[in-house]
């Protein structure tokens, strides 16, 4: 378990950084999964980087980034990862790509 209060997080090839608070009218939310936000997938094992969604929201931001408001203190857990527990607040969530020839696409777990 690794318990930060960084600004600055990163879990495998999701990081996570906190934000000041924002008004999210205007964003669309993602839907939770058997109650979990779901925060990426590792596409070749199925693993999941994931919260529990009662305690939290999840937004879409843009294409690239999403954000995850805690709403009270969670951990974001992974079946190869230490957990990392997240502290009430906004969090912008960005999931790392890697170059290929034919353009960027997500790091595969």
């Amino acid at each position: 378990m690794k318990k930060t209060n960084n600004h600055h997080i990163r879990q495998g090839d999701v990081g996570i950084c906190k934000t000041k608070s924002r008004n999210v009218a205007q964003l669309t939310r993602i839907n939770a999964v058997n109650g979990r936000n779901i925060l990426a997938y590792g596409e070749a094992t199925g693993h999941h980087h994931s919260v529990v969604a009662d305690k939290t929201e999840l937004y879409q931001l843009n294409a690239q980034t999403m954000l995850l408001r805690v709403l009270d203190e969670v951990e974001l857990e992974h079946q190869e990862h230490a957990f990392i527990v997240l502290a009430p607040g906004d969090y912008e969530v960005h999931i790392q790509v890697e170059y290929d020839p034919e353009g960027e696409r997500r790091v595969q777990d």
